[in-house]
């Protein structure tokens, strides 16, 4: 399953990830939600369904990201206010509430929305236009 990941800490390392081989979240729902944790390098995660570009992802994030020592925005609405800190994985949304892999046009819309943003530590990737409806 192809994700984006956006890494607010190393932005080298954001980019498309190939996870769980050819399945979706067939790995299962540990195994996923682990995952998950290690890319995020967190505790708690949280999924959120968004539109980025019109159409919708799911996001998922650190639930803590806002709590860090220094926290950084990675995704910016519309109207450019902060909507989520730390680090995000983006992945297709579909109707039943499940995470699909991205298609090479999801991956532009998202890459077509990565920004650069200013922080204590230099720069770094920042996702922007973001929509709740």
């Amino acid at each position: 399953m192809k994700v984006y990941l956006l890494d607010v800490d190393d932005s080298d390392n954001s980019g498309v990830r190939d996870l769980f081989g050819n399945k979706n979240t067939d790995a299962g729902v540990k195994t996923a939600y682990e995952t998950y944790r290690e890319l995020l390098k967190c505790d708690l995660i949280d999924i959120v369904t968004r539109k980025i570009g019109g159409v919708w992802y799911d996001l998922i994030v650190d639930d803590e990201g806002l709590y860090h020592n220094h926290p950084k925005v990675s995704v910016l609405t519309k109207k450019l206010k902060p909507a989520i800190w730390g680090n995000v994985i983006i992945t297709r949304s579909t109707p039943s509430g499940n995470q699909s892999g991205l298609k090479d046009s999801d991956i532009e819309i998202i890459k077509d929305n990565i920004a650069w943003m200013t922080g204590d530590d230099g720069l770094y990737n920042i996702l922007m236009g973001m929509e709740y409806e």
